[in-house]
């Protein structure tokens, strides 16, 4: 399973042996998940009660050793492992299975330095080693477009909600919502709200995408009763991306998370129902949620 590292600061490194990695056995690339549970005990016979349970993170040493026939191709590529793991900084590994499905872990740090030591006295076989923690013990779907940037695994289009008896040639039901193809649901003449399932091991925090104009955007999973708002005008051409995982929105450099209202959303495992209204009736047509898939 070959294995490569994304920096936070888009510096990349792949430890395979076409750049000149060789690497060991990879059966312990993904340990087992350490299970903490916090109880209350209580005396006598009354045994105890749980309380919450959380995984630990994730601790992954990453070894194996250098090989170039030429000595000064050794040291080059011993520099780039030794500078490229530095630290206070965060690292996504992104993992290739033989059948081609690609995953990565998230949020990693350098727990225990790089190193690279000579192996006996051929200074042209060299060991390399390097442990990470990462804080999120989950695994990821993982996607690049043609650019090499990563790409969400998973997106969906959230059209405005829009119940005006202009539109024609939809279902409708006096008692409530209908389907009506395409996976979304439709009530009155024209409620445009998406259908879809969510195929996880764990809930998912997605990031939404809003292009102006907007006016005081929302966003609600029907599902949960969980609704978020941008309290406020997103100018015409400019982007409002909200990442309700890490809990920040950003509009182009700016730092928006202070006019965000309301509970960060959330998408259930199983079916969801996602809602997106604006204030003004010429705003921008349709939202975007992103995510990736959890798989294990």
């Amino acid at each position: 399973m070959n294995v490569r590292f994304i920096r936070d600061d888009g510096e990349k490194l792949a430890l395979t042996l076409a750049d000149g990695f060789v690497e060991k056995s990879t059966d312990d690339y993904l340990p087992a998940k350490s299970l903490r549970t916090s109880m209350f005990t209580y005396s006598g016979d009354d045994g105890g009660q749980m309380v919450d349970q959380n995984y630990d993170p994730w601790e992954i040493t990453f070894a194996g050793f250098l090989k170039r026939t030429r000595v000064n191709e050794v040291w080059a590529i011993r520099q780039k492992f030794m500078t490229f793991f530095a630290k206070r900084h965060n690292f996504t590994a992104v993992f290739k299975r033989s059948d081609g499905v690609t995953m990565a872990i998230l949020k990693g740090w350098v727990s225990s330095a790089p190193q690279v030591t000579l192996s006996g006295k051929l200074d042209h076989v060299q060991n390399y080693s390097v442990t990470l923690t990462f804080g999120d013990p989950y695994l990821y779907a993982y996607e690049e477009n043609e650019n090499g940037d990563q790409v969400y695994s998973d997106t969906i289009i959230v059209p405005k909600y829009d119940d005006s008896e202009s539109a024609q040639g939809y279902a409708s039901s006096a008692g409530g919502y209908v389907y009506y193809g395409g996976g979304y649901l439709y009530a009155g003449a024209k409620v445009m709200i998406p259908v879809f399932t969510i195929d996880s091991i764990r809930d998912i925090n997605p990031v939404w995408r809003v292009t102006g104009q907007a006016s005081n955007p929302k966003i609600t999973n029907l599902t949960n009763n969980k609704a978020l708002q941008y309290d406020g005008t997103i100018p015409a051409g400019q982007e409002l991306v909200v990442d309700c995982q890490n809990q920040i929105a950003m509009i182009g450099t700016a730092d928006v998370t202070r006019f965000m209202s309301g509970e960060w959303l959330t998408l259930d495992i199983g079916q969801n129902k996602i809602r997106y209204d604006t204030d003004e009736a010429n705003d921008t047509a349709s939202s975007t949620l992103e995510w990736n898939r959890v798989l294990g």
